[in-house]
């Protein structure tokens, strides 16, 4: 199953990726401790998701958008018309700017069709496990074209206790969920089968380097891209 996996960066950058400095500045702006802080995983994290966005421009939805800054950057940098984003709670930072819209966890308060792209990066395993077939069902109810997944994949007990232990890490600080159920390959291939979308498998991210990946590592990452079956989507 694992073999089905594709290294990302066999797929090329688009032309309109921009500077890293650029990122850079922006995510320091919006979060001093980024002075301090190497900001690896989320540049790494836009990067792959601009290997596998669309090629023309495009109406985005991101699903769980926490603080919005993920999304701010997309709606800045990628070649994008408008950014939305929903979670279940409002915490969106001061300096994000997105159309933003809470939702109940299942049911998305937007009309079919109505986004070109939807993206969830790290929420799907933070929902409960009867209700991620629903919440699937409502994303592609939403989606024209393109939806992409940037979760966790579950390689056995070590993987399941370091993924445990980076949602601890990462999301407590800020109040976002810790509680997650993992997905192994299987799992995760039984869960997008009922959806009429070809999919797409990619590893290899890079959003963890050094010590980090030692702890975190980053064979944990990935990100599955599902699209139409016209083909309308980028690379």
């Amino acid at each position: 199953m694992t073999s089905e996996f594709k290294l990302i960066d066999t797929l090329p950058m688009p032309s309109w990726w921009p500077l890293e400095s650029e990122l850079v500045a922006f995510f320091q702006e919006a979060l001093p401790i980024h002075h301090f802080v190497p900001l690896t995983y989320k540049i790494s994290l836009l990067k792959s998701l601009a290997q596998l966005f669309p090629t023309r421009p495009c109406k985005v939805l991101d699903l769980g958008a926490g603080d919005g800054l993920m999304a701010t950057a997309i709606g800045k940098f990628f070649p994008i018309t408008q950014i939305s984003g929903v979670d279940v709670v409002e915490r969106v930072h001061p300096k994000a700017c997105l159309d933003f819209a809470t939702y109940n966890g299942i049911n998305l308060p937007f009309l079919d069709n109505t986004f070109d792209v939807v993206m969830t990066c790290n929420v799907l395993h933070h929902v409960p496990l009867s209700a991620r077939s629903s919440l699937l069902a409502e994303v592609a109810r939403v989606t024209r074209s393109t939806i992409l997944i940037k979760d966790h994949l579950a390689r056995g007990p070590w993987s399941r206790f370091s993924l445990g232990l980076a949602d601890w890490v990462g999301n407590t600080p800020y109040g976002g969920m810790v509680h997650a159920d993992y997905l192994d390959a299987p799992s995760w291939k039984h869960l997008l089968s009922a959806l009429p979308f070809n999919q797409d498998w990619y590893h290899g991210l890079g959003l963890q380097k050094g010590f980090r990946n030692v702890i975190f590592p980053d064979c944990n990452e990935i990100v599955i891209r599902l699209h139409n079956r016209r083909g309308e989507y980028g690379n």
